[in-house]
């Protein structure tokens, strides 16, 4: 249902008839609209994504009881850039 706003109440109320468009209802996955979202990113920021989680897997991998893979991702500014 769905409904319109018009000025002086010339209006009536419009029924649609057709459903709304449902994004699961095209057959993707969550991964795969993860996957495309992903691919339709800009690329610097894509390429960050894809050091943190190559790191983060790196960091898995050698054990969780040191946590480092943060530490080699989070943004900081050049010390020569403060003023």
């Amino acid at each position: 249902m769905s409904y319109r706003v018009v000025q002086h109440g010339a209006g009536r109320e419009v029924r649609s008839t057709q459903a709304p468009p449902n994004p699961v209802s095209h057959g993707k996955s969550g991964l795969a609209r993860a996957w495309d979202r992903y691919l339709n990113l800009p690329q610097p920021i894509a390429v960050i994504i894809a050091i943190a989680a190559f790191l983060f897997i790196i960091n898995v991998f050698s054990g969780l009881d040191s946590i480092w893979f943060h530490w080699a991702v989070a943004p900081h500014r050049h010390p020569a850039a403060r003023r």
